[in-house]
């Protein structure tokens, strides 16, 4: 049967011509180029499908500046290739709406997890203020700062004591107001402040202060001094606290953890001096005191003359008439 077959096909190749080879050779050809053709435009359409691939992703209408409190109107979505986009990139609108950007953000670009802040309190101080107060600082003392135990977060309440002609008041101006902040002075300003106060009392009492154990004290001191105490209020109540804080004293007590009442109704005291009426009593005392000093100046001339001592004679009596002496003889 093999034999059969091989014969059969050398007959075959026999009658082929050169020119039937050749004819073979191109049909080969063209058949291969076919197959290239459709096996490379089958990888470029699987490169078109991949490149077509659309994700919509959340972009800047315009540049936002750091800290700068993200709103809808500054955002818009868009459809990009997925592979230009990067892994944390926002697609949703509400999801970055009312946060801070971390970083300048160009207008085009895309936003992603990396360029906003998720907590507001993570934009620095200015984060911290509640939305609908604002930051106004009071000058303070450590009397009047509750000796340095009032801590930012705490809350507190604001009196003010105004002193008039003869009367002082104190009133109670706001209640449950949360503490921002609260500084101390610095030390370098504070020792020359106090450089300053000890050469006026050192001119004063005639004593020069170069004690340096005294100086380092006194610039401790100056140190721990209490400055300012920021506060968080409404508007109307900043105005209200700053302008009352010209008539009088601020002082700020602190509220408890959790207290009893949380506002005070009767927030008003006043307390009457008499110190104008004892000023006034003793005026007259004072405008008397020169009289005295004009009876003690009359005095010598009232009191009694030593009598004069005439020359003395020779013989007779000495007689005394009133302030005159004289001698009567015999």
């Amino acid at each position: 049967m093999a034999t059969k077959f091989s014969k059969v096909f050398k007959e075959a190749l026999e009658k082929i011509t050169y020119r039937h080879w050749i004819m073979l050779a191109g049909a080969a050809s063209i058949l291969l180029g076919v197959l290239v053709f459709f096996s490379l435009s089958g990888r470029e359409a699987v490169k078109e499908t991949e490149s077509v691939n659309m994700v919509h992703v959340v972009v800047a209408k315009q540049d936002i500046a750091p800290k700068t409190v993200i709103k809808e109107a500054m955002l818009e979505v868009r459809e990009m290739p997925a592979h230009l986009v990067p892994s944390d990139a926002v697609s949703s609108v509400m999801d970055v709406v009312n946060k801070p950007a971390k970083v300048q953000i160009m207008k085009d670009d895309v936003i992603s997890g990396r360029k906003v802040l998720s907590d507001m309190a993570m934009a620095g101080f200015t984060g911290s203020i509640p939305p609908e107060c604002r930051a106004v600082s009071i000058a303070v003392t450590d009397v009047t700062g509750v000796a340095g135990f009032a801590k930012p977060g705490d809350y507190v309440d604001v009196m003010i004591i105004a002193k008039g002609d003869n009367k002082m008041t104190g009133h109670i101006l706001l209640q449950d107001v949360q503490l921002m902040a609260i500084n101390k002075i610095v030390g370098q300003a504070a020792d020359s402040g106090s450089a300053d106060k000890s050469g006026s009392n050192s001119s004063q009492d005639g004593k020069s202060e170069k004690d340096g154990d005294g100086k380092s004290s006194s610039a401790s001191k100056a140190i721990e001094k209490l400055a300012t105490a920021t506060l968080a209020l409404a508007p109307a109540d900043a105005m209200k606290l700053v302008t009352e804080a010209q008539e009088g004293t601020v002082y700020l007590m602190l509220r408890p953890y959790k207290p009893r009442d949380k506002f005070v109704i009767d927030t008003k005291h006043v307390h009457y001096s008499t110190v104008k009426t004892a000023s006034a009593g003793s005026s007259s005392p004072k405008a008397a005191a020169p009289a005295p000093a004009a009876r003690s100046a009359v005095a010598p001339a009232a009191a009694p003359v030593a009598p004069a001592v005439s020359a003395p004679r020779s013989g007779g009596i000495e007689v005394v008439r009133g302030t005159s002496v004289s001698r009567e003889g015999f």
